[in-house]
């Protein structure tokens, strides 16, 4: 008797919860190849064949304003897909990040005995601890991408698995730093400035300046050194290239993919997300900085329940970077410290080293999220 084919409806919020999905499906294909994808997907997703229900870009909003503007099409679009989920009930939901999006859904599911998995743990640790203790009634398991994670939700009674962090699987554990220097045509005898300001628009705008301000402090006590602004999104090349033409530092503007360019830079200069993690992940020693608008930051300040935001400090548990937000985050602290590690050869080895090790520590265990997925299948 042929094998009826499972269905799953995978729900995800970004660029890194697509591709995050998208390995995800391949894994259990090789487990179960009769396996039934559909969703709310990005084009990584659907090249691994995975049916849409609605796109990535219409969810993926950021920002207090931006939302409150789209909270009306967002529900909307919210209901419809419970509806359309519930009409033809899968046999797993995974919704991957975006909790404000999903949490509802996955809640909605497991009320009708779906059984429901959250990819990427909402950082409750980070602010607003007190609704991890509601995650388990919206979902029966969770995939954590950092080891700390397990324990802190597992005392709110959500059953939490170590999955490990795809750019630790990505990333070797050894970079060739001057081999990739070389390749992206850096001069080898002189160090490298990577300036990293975001990835949206609003952060390339509130960062990039402050970034090439501290560059050319930098420039005037170090002539050698060489620059590059690299961005996330190609879309933001222009603007970005109409600033670094302000000033005097020869800089080279590229969009290429992150881990090139801070793998060949001997320190980064970088706004706080997860490209903190992808330098750490590079041994590039960093200076994190980031700005909010105003309104976010009075919110956000009032909620965020942790000293450090750079994720290697989170990672360490302590100061192993030093970061400046807001106010702190200003040309004269930023270059001060950049300089720092360019100057003290001791500080950038000990980094590297606890690099390493915080590295091997984020590569994923044996047991993968697909297995654990063809396992609930499976049962």
């Amino acid at each position: 008797m042929p094998c009826i084919p499972r269905q799953v409806v995978i729900v995800a919020g970004e660029v890194s919860g697509d591709r995050l999905a998208a390995s995800l499906i391949r894994k259990v294909k090789e487990l179960l190849p009769n396996t039934v994808f559909r969703g709310v997907t990005g084009p990584a997703m659907r090249s691994e064949g995975c049916l849409s229900d609605a796109y990535i870009d219409d969810i993926a909003v950021m920002g207090l304003s931006e939302v409150f503007w789209n909270l009306p099409r967002l529900i909307r679009l919210r209901r419809g897909l419970v509806n359309k989920f519930l009409n033809s009930p899968p046999d797993l939901f995974i919704g991957i990040d975006a909790p404000e999006f999903n949490l509802p859904i996955e809640k909605k599911m497991k009320n009708k005995g779906v059984y429901t998995i959250h990819y990427v743990c909402p950082q409750a640790w980070a602010w607003r601890p007190g609704r991890a203790a509601k995650f388990p009634i919206a979902m029966n398991s969770m995939f954590a991408l950092f080891p700390f994670e397990v324990d802190f939700f597992k005392n709110f009674g959500v059953e939490t698995t170590f999955v490990g962090h795809p750019l630790a699987d990505k990333l070797p554990l050894k970079p060739l730093k001057n081999e990739v220097k070389q390749a992206l045509l850096f001069d080898l005898d002189r160090d490298l400035i990577a300036l990293m300001p975001g990835s949206r628009r609003h952060e390339v705008v509130r960062h990039l300046s402050v970034f090439l301000q501290a560059a050319t402090i930098l420039k005037e006590q170090n002539r050698d050194l060489q620059f590059v602004v690299n961005l996330a999104n190609e879309k933001e090349l222009h603007y970005a290239k109409s600033v670094c033409e302000k000033f005097d530092l020869n800089i080279r503007v590229c969009s290429v993919e992150s881990n090139q360019i801070l793998t060949a830079a001997d320190v980064a200069i970088v706004a706080s997300g997860t490209v903190t993690l992808e330098s750490l992940l590079c041994g590039t020693p960093m200076v994190v900085g980031y700005k909010l608008s105003l309104l976010s930051f009075i919110v956000l300040s009032r909620l965020v329940r942790i000293s450090s935001v750079a994720l290697p400090n989170i990672l360490s548990e302590g100061e192993l970077v030093p970061e400046f937000i807001q106010s702190t985050m200003t040309p004269e602290n930023l270059a001060v410290s950049t300089a720092n590690w360019l100057n003290d050869k001791g500080a950038k080895t000990e980094f590297y080293e606890q690099s390493r090790v915080l590295h091997k520590e984020l590569v994923s265990p044996e047991y993968s999220a697909g297995d654990f997925v063809a396992e609930v299948l499976g049962g």
